[in-house]
């Protein structure tokens, strides 16, 4: 048998010869800048008719249509139709960006609104009513078990299930 060139175990691993890994495409990708948010929001309703209701709510809020030149690593060609020629709309949907500082500032709003309704819960839950007791007796469930044999179960109230 002929001297067959070897080749070295370091050489010869599937690490080497093993295919790229795929992974399907986002189909709605969200570009990643220093100081921005970025999010799609519906600009069409499911009958085609626009959704200037949505639309005119997050403008107000800071949201802005992206443009697509300014991103033109997305690759992405907006519907025909759309009311943002210039934007970047799929399906409907309309991507949009706003400063990092206002969605913090709106995130710290609702924080403290929260924080205040969790308080006035807590206030109320656990407050002193006239009688000097406190005002969970939601938390005090019953602890009496009794057994009722024949007749006198169907006529006993008390052994009704809750």
């Amino acid at each position: 048998m002929p001297n067959a060139a070897r080749v070295s175990r370091e050489q010869d691993s599937r690490a080497a010869t093993a295919k790229p890994a795929w992974k399907p495409l986002d189909q709605y990708p969200i570009p990643v800048v220093d100081g921005l948010r970025f999010r799609w929001l519906s600009s069409v309703l499911s009958d085609g008719t626009p959704d200037s209701r949505n639309l005119s709510r997050r403008f107000r809020e800071g949201w802005v249509p992206t443009k697509a030149t300014d991103h033109p690593e997305l690759q992405l060609r907006s519907d025909e139709r759309s009311q943002f020629p210039e934007g970047i709309e799929i399906s409907g949907l309309l991507l949009c960006q706003i400063a990092q500082g206002v969605v913090d500032s709106r995130n710290d709003y609702y924080r403290r609104v929260t924080d205040q309704q969790m308080t006035s819960v807590d206030n109320s839950m656990f407050k002193m009513n006239d009688k000097g007791d406190h005002g969970m007796q939601i938390l005090k469930p019953k602890r009496r078990s009794r057994v009722v044999v024949g007749k006198q179960a169907e006529n006993d109230p008390d052994s009704a299930e809750d």
